[in-house]
């Protein structure tokens, strides 16, 4: 048995599927997520440190600290974030590649030694078996409540997701189809 499929049986509670998004299937293992409270002075600090490793879109591209230009916006509906810990996945780290999914047909679900997530395809060269990423990507969620105002960080067209902070400074993915902007910026 390998550590994966241990980790499998030891987390054997099943994701109930919610068909708004990637990361909430029936039949995923999963295993419940903590997000640590990062007060907003102690993570601006931090920040700059950190920002390379967790940024969605690899180390180049670091997201920005928040400034008057920046695009605020508001919660439109909740968001909430699956009962998996989120994978953060590397240039050249070998994954399985899985099925893709069916609402958000960008995602491939992935499974590493660290954990399993929905990942965009175009991050990865599925063209060999064990599949290899290709671009960083990090699949944090941000759970989310009705009427939130938020700043976008990044907005993902293709996968209809955009990486944005919330007032405490947690930052993850979020659809866009539960956020607008904050009107008369």
């Amino acid at each position: 048995m390998t550590a994966q499929m241990a980790r499998a049986a030891m987390t054997s509670a099943v994701c109930r599927a919610s068909a708004h998004h990637p990361h909430h299937r029936e039949g995923i293992p999963y295993r419940p997520v903590e997000q640590p409270l990062h007060p907003v002075l102690s993570y601006a600090q931090t920040h700059d440190r950190e920002a390379a490793a967790r940024s969605p879109a690899g180390p180049s591209q670091a997201p920005a600290r928040e400034n008057d230009n920046m695009t605020r916006l508001r919660a439109t509906a909740a968001h909430t974030i699956p009962q998996r810990l989120p994978i953060r996945v590397t240039p050249g780290q070998q994954v399985q590649a899985g099925q893709r999914d069916i609402d958000w047909p960008a995602f491939v679900f992935i499974t590493t030694d660290d954990g399993a997530g929905w990942v965009p395809e175009r991050h990865l060269d599925t063209s060999s078996d064990p599949a290899v990423v290709i671009s960083a990507y990090d699949t944090t969620e941000l759970a989310t409540t009705g009427g939130e105002e938020l700043t976008l960080i990044e907005q993902d067209d293709p996968s209809g997701w955009a990486w944005v902070r919330n007032a405490v400074g947690r930052e993850g993915w979020v659809p866009l189809r539960t956020i607008e902007p904050v009107p008369g910026q």
